[in-house]
């Protein structure tokens, strides 16, 4: 895979995600709800206005994480790093880079997964302010839920065997 494929999805979702969060600004009621609890009514509300900033920092600030921390590894010292096998990681300039460029793909994948979340999350929620009263989707929002955390689960698997040295990996 190409290195840069996860960064360009990555971006690809966060811009999708800022697109309909203006939309459903754009066309949903000056109160609108923003957070639902059992049963999937609402229990939190916002205005329109204040709703959409709320979504776009959520969204935002996350996406500046995923899409550039790996690229703080160059700045932070390595005492201050905790990663699996930092020592083999850190040894020459050669694998520090690697690592950097590897944390980079990794966490872009994750993020996407994130980035996919959110998106899945506000379409469920704008769903759920067309009703009246405002209602979520409970089962198809859990079952959201449950495949993100299974995707999370995949990536940490992931994240494991790509860190572990070659010499290491006969071993895991």
């Amino acid at each position: 895979m190409n290195l840069r494929s996860p960064q360009r999805v990555l971006v690809w979702l966060f811009a999708v995600n800022c697109c309909l969060i203006l939309t459903i600004w754009s066309v949903s009621p000056e109160r609108v709800a923003i957070h639902f609890g059992a049963g999937g009514m609402a229990d939190g509300w916002a205005t329109r206005d204040m709703a959409a900033v709320l979504m776009l920092a959520s969204t935002g600030v996350p996406f500046l994480v995923f899409r550039w921390g790996g690229s703080l590894l160059h700045r932070i010292p390595e005492r201050f790093v905790s990663l699996p096998f930092r020592s083999y990681w850190f040894s020459t300039p050669e694998r520090r880079q690697a690592v950097i460029m590897l944390t980079d793909v990794l966490l872009a994948r994750l993020g996407a997964g994130v980035m996919l979340l959110f998106l899945v999350t506000q379409v469920f929620t704008l769903a759920a302010n067309r009703k009246n009263p405002p209602q979520l989707w409970e089962a198809g929002f859990l079952i959201v839920l449950v495949l993100f955390l299974v995707g999370v689960g995949l990536w940490v698997v992931d994240l494991w065997k790509s860190l572990t040295p070659p010499s290491n990996k006969h071993h895991t």
